[in-house]
């Protein structure tokens, strides 16, 4: 008897620019060990700001070869080598096989009888996501409420803190309180320019914070990311989250509201959103209009501590 079961992984989480709006000006050398930015930006009320930092090259460079997208092809071959290593241990009477099809991968198992094969495939499918989950946590994806595979932004803001610590440390000089560093951190953020896709394929994509300054193009996954991970730089004991809604990723710290912030509470903490995709420079404690209701309801990531 033959059976066969097919697992297909969907694509990452994607989302939308904002209103026109941003100012930048970029300056940026290339040197063997470092690689120097210099900005100049505006934030919503007009006020000009500068910053100068050199990250380490190596870790740019190695965050430029980093995939844009989902490697499909990499996580199944993963999963066929788990189905062919544990398929290897079953009775000579049963074979599973697993190959490739489309974007999943298909298990086909054969026996003598229904109640032989039934039981094996399923173990199959029991390993199959066991190897899925397993290359997912190594690589930094997860997968969400929805389904979707998403690159996992969380825990990417607390890995990458460490390398931002140089952009962090000159966006906060002058400033005196978590709240000034975020007002100088948010709109030189969403100054960066919106990158829209121009790969093929079905991912919208992610930019690692490094990469994506090295590039300097960003979309909202990687500008939320890159925002959150120059505050725990920053202030490594501010709480610190990620949002999910249709279409979108934005942010969210744990600070003191005020006046006009939009919050909500999350596991018996009050957050205040941050909306650092641009070109809109949407102040501190203010989501895009169209953004206002469904952050409400989105799914929300803490951050590790480390």
């Amino acid at each position: 008897m033959r059976v066969g079961l097919l697992w297909v992984f969907w694509g990452v989480i994607s989302c939308g620019g904002g209103p026109k709006g941003a100012y930048q000006d970029l300056d940026m050398t290339r040197d063997p060990d470092v690689h120097n930015f210099s900005y100049q930006w505006k934030n919503h009320k007009g006020e000009e700001h500068s910053v100068a930092f050199g990250l380490n090259a190596a870790q740019v460079e190695a965050d430029m070869r980093h995939p844009v997208e989902l490697p499909r092809d990499e996580l199944n071959g993963h999963i066929i080598q788990a189905i062919r290593a544990w398929s290897a241990t079953l009775p000579a009477s049963v074979t599973i096989q697993a190959q490739q099809q489309g974007e999943g991968v298909r298990l086909n198992a054969s026996g003598p009888s229904a109640d032989v094969v039934k039981p094996a495939l399923e173990q199959g499918r029991q390993v199959q996501e066991a190897a899925r989950r397993e290359w997912l946590q190594q690589n930094y994806f997860t997968t969400v409420q929805s389904g979707a595979i998403s690159f996992d932004h969380a825990r990417l803001v607390a890995a990458y803190a460490p390398q931002l610590r140089p952009a962090a440390e000159a966006l906060k000089a002058g400033t005196t309180t978590p709240r000034e560093f975020m007002r100088r951190a948010l709109p030189f953020v969403q100054s960066i320019p919106y990158e829209k896709k121009t790969w093929q394929g079905p991912d919208p994509g992610y930019r690692r914070p490094l990469a994506l300054l090295e590039r300097n193009q960003g979309d909202c996954d990687g500008k939320t990311v890159l925002f959150l991970s120059l505050v725990k730089a920053a202030y490594p004991e501010i709480d610190l989250a990620v949002i999910y809604v249709p279409g979108h990723t934005l942010g969210a710290v744990s600070i003191a509201p005020e006046a006009g912030d939009q919050m909500f509470e999350f596991q018996g903490k009050r957050f205040v959103y941050v909306e650092p995709v641009g070109p809109g420079l949407h102040p501190l404690g203010q989501t895009a209009p169209e953004n206002r209701q469904a952050a409400r309801g989105g799914e929300v990531r803490w951050v590790p501590s480390r």
